[in-house]
């Protein structure tokens, strides 16, 4: 089996990528694990940030004003650190003597401008795949900005008292409502229970404040919910759709000239189907329902198959362990 043509990971400083459907299509990625990408028309000008992001900006800073830490890079001591922000951006400011207080006024805010507003995927990926969810490589940037939205820092789970959200307010336990690191830390220092207690309340907490605030990213990208599946079929799906802007896509489509098989995806006026095949198309998975559901799965795609050659229509299996990215889409779907 080849292995998979990964899209790299934006974890080095000064990231600049050339992304077409975007309003500014020069993409200036932050450094690894941070949460404003910045824009641009041209590579080297005036780099700019969504206003979508706007709070969440201020709230950062704010959580920056109350964190004592300092640095040797003065990149990562300016309030605006070049380890959340694109570094090109920061370093603008840094030449320019802009101060701390003023850094927010210094920034360029415009509308509609992101991937998220957008709808588009990334170039790169926020991470690498052992430390996070197919969505969270592909998104996790919004997911981190999403959380500074919310006054809370999702990386180290310090929150801003007074301006957390109320959702993520209703998901911290009561007695730690007061502390603003909400990690395993605080609650040690702030509770009668017992090391693998704390761990375990911590744990709990902040994998229920990460995936609320997940969860309204990936409804904003047209996802379903942390654990309901069909992320990968669903980022194939908006980059088939956003290739073919002119055309008639169809997701999920049932016609009536199928017989009453689904196809994934279909490209009405190209007469091409594509199918995501997940795991389960080609074992049998006790989640899916094992060997009889493998069975008739099978029946399923040998009749769609068939179906699909009756009519001339195109058909282009995905399976579960290609990379889904533009590149790889679009260099399948050119393929003859």
């Amino acid at each position: 089996m080849s292995a998979k043509r990964l899209k790299p990971i934006a974890f080095i400083d000064n990231i600049v990528s050339y992304e077409e459907g975007l309003p500014l299509p020069y993409v200036h990625y932050p450094g690894h694990y941070g949460a404003f990408i910045g824009y641009s028309e041209n590579s080297d000008d005036q780099i700019c940030l969504c206003s979508c992001s706007y709070d969440a900006v201020a709230n950062y800073a704010l959580l920056r004003i109350e964190d004592d830490s300092r640095y040797s890079d003065p990149h990562n001591n300016f309030i605006l650190s070049s380890k959340e922000f694109p570094y090109q951006l920061v370093n603008a400011m840094l030449a320019s003597n802009v101060e701390n207080s003023t850094a927010i006024n210094n920034i360029v805010f415009r509308h509609k401008i992101c991937h998220q507003c957008n709808n588009q995927l990334p170039a790169y990926r926020y991470c690498h795949e052992m430390y996070g969810s197919v969505f969270q490589q592909n998104y996790g940037w919004f997911v981190k900005m999403h959380g500074y939205t919310h006054g809370i820092d999702t990386l180290m789970m310090k929150r801003l008292k007074g301006v957390t959200s109320d959702d993520v307010e209703l998901a911290i336990e009561d007695e730690f409502k007061n502390v603003s690191n909400i990690g395993a830390l605080e609650f040690l220092q702030n509770s009668h229970s017992t090391d693998n207690e704390m761990q375990k309340r911590a744990r709990d907490q902040n994998r229920k404040i990460r995936n609320l605030i997940e969860n309204e990213v990936r409804k904003q990208f047209g996802h379903k919910n942390v654990g309901e599946a069909w992320t990968s079929e669903t980022i194939l799906y908006y980059i088939i759709k956003d290739f073919y802007r002119d055309k008639n896509v169809h997701r999920h489509y049932r016609p009536k000239f199928m017989n009453g098989l689904e196809l994934d995806i279909y490209i009405e006026d190209l007469k091409i189907a594509i199918e995501y095949q997940g795991i389960q198309h080609y074992k049998p998975v006790k989640h899916w329902g094992g060997d009889e559901a493998y069975r008739k799965l099978i029946i399923r795609d040998t009749l769609k198959k068939k179906r699909c050659r009756e009519l001339g229509i195109r058909l282009i299996y995905f399976k579960y362990d290609e990379e889904i990215s533009i590149y790889n889409v679009k260099k399948k779907l050119r393929e003859r």
